[in-house]
């Protein structure tokens, strides 16, 4: 279990988040949504161990993040990061692979490979694996990094925690198969007992994969709980500052949004 108590963040005195209160579990979807602005972004990232907090702390399975060495947090938990640079002449596989070779993962022949190839294969990837990176399109790259991300996880030693997937705006430049792809594996990646921790700026794409969203306003936590208990009119028009009304699909009766431009 992944715990931020009491969370703040500041850079050149500018208060980025304040008094965050946020716990992910396992087994558990939870999306981070917001406006521009809000700190999904910096609190993923603290979240991760690659910023610290200048209050609080961030806690796994109540050991401080900042006490756990990197070779056990990359046992535990895998990050997808809003945007990657790659300065090497790389191929897809080569590149998923990173996330399996990893000092003291002490992998059979192959292992790596393997994983790396499983993985994107499950993103829609596979016939690209030899194709150099640069080459690839901007949603092709990130759904490379996702697949470096889940074989990282498949890989690590087994360890007594359960292990975190942190992403940020995985669907972003994906299309709309594939983000129901990305979608679904988060979900199985849920299902595997892994605490996945999602920013989505798409609120149609939270409420239709989160068990839990975590609404921030101006760095702090807006509302938090159930599609239902967050996706409301009241709380949306108040943080987005504009008029918003949810409705309900047709087949399952989750909240869908359209901009107030539409209405």
């Amino acid at each position: 279990m992944l715990e931020a108590h009491g969370v703040g963040y500041a850079s050149a005195q500018h208060e980025l988040l304040a008094e965050i209160d946020f716990t992910a579990r396992p087994g558990v979807v939870t999306v981070l949504i917001g406006p521009n602005g809000a700190g999904k972004s910096t609190l993923l990232r603290i979240l991760s161990g690659e910023l610290k907090p200048t209050r609080g702390h961030v806690a796994l399975d109540g050991q401080p993040l900042a006490s756990i060495g990197s070779a056990v947090l990359a046992q535990r938990r895998a990050v997808v990061p809003q945007a990657s640079a790659l300065a090497f002449p790389f191929t897809a596989l080569e590149v998923a692979m990173l996330g399996a070779t990893v000092p003291g993962f002490q992998l059979e022949n192959g292992q790596e490979r393997n994983a790396a190839i499983n993985a994107l294969r499950s993103l829609g990837m596979g016939a690209m694996a030899d194709r150099p990176y640069a080459f690839l399109s901007g949603g092709e790259r990130q759904r490379v990094h996702i697949a470096r991300a889940l074989a990282q996880l498949a890989c690590a030693p087994r360890s007594e925690g359960r292990q975190i997937l942190l992403l940020d705006e995985p669907t972003s430049s994906l299309d709309l198969a594939h983000q129901g792809t990305v979608l679904s594996l988060l979900s199985l990646q849920a299902r595997a007992d892994v605490a996945v921790v999602a920013v989505l700026h798409d609120l149609n794409l939270a409420a239709a994969v989160a068990d839990v969203l975590v609404l921030l306003e101006n760095g702090r936590v807006a509302a938090a709980g159930k599609p239902d208990d967050v996706l409301k009119d009241d709380i949306l028009s108040k943080v987005y500052g504009c008029p918003v009304s949810v409705g309900r699909t047709p087949a399952n009766g989750k909240p869908f949004l359209l901009p107030p431009a539409l209405f």
